[in-house]
C-alpha cells in the first residue's frame, strides 16, 4: 500500500491457489467457474477493504488473473492426437496394397520402425506435458485498486488506516504479509483474521 496524502494505491499479490485453489490454466467447467468468481469478487473492493477516514473514493482497478484463465485453444492436443493416429493407420493400409507379400520383411522394418517413430512422438508429448506442468506452479494473482483522498468538507482528516476482508472472502487466504508507505512513514505488518487492520 502506498498513500501520498491524497492518492491511495492497494496492491494485491496472492497465489492463485489461495483464491480459486488451484495454480494453472483452468481446463474443467468448474475451475472456470472458479476463475470468473474470483474475478468477479476482485473486481468489487468493496468486499475486500474498507478505508477508514473520510473522503476516499476509488478511481480504478486493475485485476490480472491470467495465470489461471482458461486457454484458448485447450481441444488442440486431442486434435493432434487424433490426427496423428488417422495418418498413422493410413499409411500402414496404403503401404499393404501398394506391396506384395514379397516385400513381407520390408513391411516389418517400416512397421518397426513406425512404432519407434509413434514412441517418439509419445516421448515428446510427455516432455512437453511435463515442462508445462513444471511452469504452471506457483502462480500468481495480482490486483491493483487507485484511490483518490479528500477531506469532507469542514474535515482535515482523510485516509488513516486500512481493514483488510479478504480473510472471509477466500477462506483460503490465512495471513497477509502488508507493507505501507505513507506521510507518517513506512510500515509492515503481519494480518490475521483477529488482526486485519493496518494503521498508516
Amino acid at each position: 500500500m502506498s498513500f501520498d496524502g491524497e492518492n491511495l494505491v492497494l496492491g494485491l499479490n496472492s497465489p492463485a491457489m489461495s483464491l480459486v485453489g488451484f495454480e494453472y490454466s483452468a481446463k474443467t467447467a468448474s475451475e472456470t467457474a472458479a476463475v470468473q468468481q474470483a474475478q468477479g469478487l476482485l473486481e468489487a473492493p468493496q468486499k475486500l477493504f474498507v478505508v477508514k477516514g473520510n473522503g476516499c473514493n476509488l478511481q480504478q482497478s486493475l485485476v490480472d488473473l491470467s495465470a489461471v484463465k482458461p486457454l484458448p485453444n485447450v481441444d488442440s492436443g486431442g486434435h493432434s492426437q487424433g490426427h496423428s493416429q488417422g495418418h498413422s493407420h493410413g499409411h500402414s493400409q496404403d503401404h499393404s496394397q501398394d506391396h506384395s507379400q514379397d516385400h513381407h520383411s520390408h513391411q516389418n522394418d517400416q512397421h518397426q520402425g513406425d512404432h519407434r517413430k509413434d514412441a517418439h512422438q509419445r516421448g515428446d508429448h510427455q516432455d512437453s506435458a511435463h515442462q508445462e506442468k513444471h511452469q504452471e506452479v506457483h502462480s500468481d494473482v495480482y490486483a491493483e485498486y487507485y484511490y483518490r483522498c479528500q477531506p469532507e468538507e469542514g474535515s482535515t482528516k482523510v485516509a488513516t488506516a486500512v481493514e483488510v476482508k479478504l480473510f472471509a472472502v477466500f477462506p483460503k487466504i490465512d495471513t497477509v504479509m502488508a507493507k505501507w508507505v505513507a506521510p507518517s512513514g513506512q510500515g509492515a505488518a503481519q494480518l490475521t483474521p483477529k488482526q486485519r487492520v493496518m494503521t498508516f
